[in-house]
This record gives structure tokens, sequence and C-alpha cells, in this order.
């Protein structure tokens, strides 16, 4: 792709294959800020710890800071994002501690196709340090590639704040329960959630790296609209996705989860009870009630026949269907928003997200 006499842009593919190659360089630049004689006993722990939670996944946010980075660029040659990998393993980092204490909590059984962490030999709860040492890690890992640059400040504060509100935004999914099922928690609870680090935290750094602060405000909008989007895809995969391709097994039901499915279906089963209809297919008043209470009486159980019966309720009231109309909406709504930028670079990185997000299966 030619943008505006630029070089052309380097590929998702290309852009993975680089920060693949950094991270053994990131590794030991975490581990030596540890102990820089490489003598503790606990390296070895650590390196694992490492190995096993960090770079596994999509890696779609530590891309996503490359592909930012190389938007920007005057040259677009892929040894350029070579500069930009500390900050992009930062953000995976990040992302593996959150996963860490996640999976925790939720009691997960598998992450990424594979036992989730904390359910390894000889992890046990030690995890939930692992998860925090993840966390410190990134610090380490950017004091290391940037304490001279210019925006080292705002860096720094920009993963800290999102820190924040990212925790908060998990306190919020962890408390709402199924009195809490509403548009409104399920807004806020996703943009604090999943929003912040995974779509404007990687383009916020790239934009910080080049020295653009004042395009951070710009973006950060239209980011979270994709995040918001992105969550919505998830909500729909715990349920819809094939477990083979995602790599997790669904657990929204058993843990009463805010989600996109669970509010469109109490949305569908209220207008239904209500003589109100929303779609040809909707349930008649009186097996819209009935389902209505099964819903509320079997939602955040763990017991197999009520899991079963949520999910029979979904089938019913064909979200699949539903979710595929709202997906298509959102696509054409985002990216409509996305040719109003005016930076064309930014344009470009908006773009590409959007692309390559709308329709996944994992």
């Amino acid at each position: 792709m030619m943008m505006n006499g630029h070089s052309p842009m380097p590929s998702w593919q290309q852009l993975l294959a680089t920060l693949d190659a950094s991270f053994d360089s990131a590794k030991s630049a975490v581990l030596t800020q540890v102990d820089p004689t490489g003598a503790s006993p606990v390296l070895g722990h650590l390196s694992r710890v490492l190995d096993y939670n960090v770079p596994h996944g999509k890696k779609t946010r530590g891309v996503t800071v490359l592909l930012a980075w190389a938007a920007f660029a005057k040259d677009r040659a892929i040894a350029d994002a070579e500069t930009a990998c500390p900050a992009a393993w930062a953000v995976e980092l990040l992302q593996a501690s959150f996963l860490v204490h996640d999976d925790i909590m939720d009691g997960s059984q598998t992450r990424r196709g594979r036992p989730c962490w904390f359910r390894n030999d000889g992890v046990g709860l030690m995890a939930v340090n692992d998860g925090i040492f993840l966390d410190q890690a990134l610090y380490a890992l950017l004091s290391s590639a940037y304490s001279e640059h210019p925006q080292y400040s705002r860096l720094m504060d920009l993963f800290h704040s999102v820190t924040l509100t990212t925790c908060i935004g998990q306190a919020l999914d962890m408390s709402l329960g199924v009195s809490g099922l509403t548009w409104s928690a399920y807004r806020e609870m996703v943009c604090r959630k999943t929003a912040h680090y995974s779509f404007h935290l990687p383009v916020a750094a790239a934009l910080l790296l080049r020295n653009r602060p004042e395009l951070v405000g710009v973006a950060k909008p239209l980011l979270l609209r994709i995040g918001e989007y992105f969550q919505a895809q998830d909500d729909y995969l715990d349920f819809y996705g094939d477990p083979a391709e995602t790599g997790k097994i669904g657990t929204d039901i058993q843990e009463a989860k805010c989600s996109w499915l669970a509010l469109t279906a109490l949305d569908r089963l209220r207008a239904a009870a209500s003589a109100k209809p929303d779609g040809d297919n909707s349930p008649s008043p009186s097996e819209a009630s009935s389902l209505l209470a099964r819903f509320q009486d079997c939602y955040g159980q763990s017991e197999p026949d009520r899991v079963a019966a949520v999910g029979d309720i979904y089938r019913r009231l064909r979200l699949d269907a539903a979710y595929a109309e709202f997906e298509a909406a959102e696509f054409a709504s985002i990216g409509a928003s996305v040719e109003q930028l005016d930076s064309p670079e930014l344009r470009l990185v908006c773009r590409t997200l959007l692309q390559l997000i709308h329709g996944r299966r994992k």
C-alpha cells in the first residue's frame, strides 16, 4: 500500500514477524533489570513466567503499536519498526498480567489452547505474584528502552492510567451480577476493561514515540468505539465460537457476565412479553414470560442443565442472526467515522484495525 509518497506499509504478518523476532531481546532486558548478575535463583521461574504467558497469543495489541509506528514513518521499512518493539512488548506484558489474574478470578480452565497458568503444576496461587511481576516488568522494559525519550514521562503515565482504568473495568465485570445487567453498566465496563488497553493504549504509545502527543486525544474516541465492537465479538464467541479456534471454553453464562448476548436476550424477551416483539421469530407473550423467568433463574448458575437452558434461550431467540446484523451495522458506522479523520495516518491505522477484527472467529 502506497500513501502520500510514503514507502509501502509493511503487512500485518511482516510486523508480527518483526515483533516475534524481538521477544528474546525484550525478555533479556526485563531479566537483566531483575538481576544484572544473572545469578538469582528466581530467574528460572520468572523466565518461565514470561515464556508461557507473553509470546503465544495473537499479539494484536503489540502489532498495533508497530502498525501505528510504521504509519507515521517517512520510510516505512521493516527495520524501523524495531524501535517500537519494546513498547509493543510492554503492551503484551500488560495483557499477559491481566489474563493471568482474570483466569484466576474466573476459575478458567484454558487460555490460548493450553491450561491457564495457575493450573500448571507447581504454580497455583503463585500465579498472583507472577501476574504482578508481568505488570511491573513492562515498566522495567520501557525504562530500559526509552528513558531518554522526550515523551518518556507521558508514556509511563499512559501505561499507569490505562492499567488503573482496566482494573476498575475488571472490578465492574466481577461485581455486576444478574441484577446489574444493564446497557449503561455494560458500556462503562467494556470501555474501561477492554477498549482502553486493547486499542487506545497501543496507538497512543506509538503516537508518543513518534512525538505526536497532540493526536492521542484525536484518536481516542474512535479507538474506544472499535474496542467496544471488539468486546461484543468476544461476547458472541464465548457462546457461539469454536473452542478449537478461540482457545478457551466459554464461561460467561456460568459467571453471570454482563454481556452483549445476555443484554440482547433480555431486551427481546421483555419486548415479546409486553406484546412488542422484536423480530418475526419472537416468542409469544406467554412463551417470552416463561423464557424470561427461566433465564433469570438459570443465568449465573453453574449446573450443566441451567447453563444449557440459557443456551437454548439464545438459540430460540436466534441471537446469532441478531449479532450478525449488529456486527454489519457497527462495522459500517465505525468505518464511516474512520473516514472522517483528518489525519491520513490515523485513518490508515483505524481502517486496518477495523478490517482486521471484522468477522473474526477467535
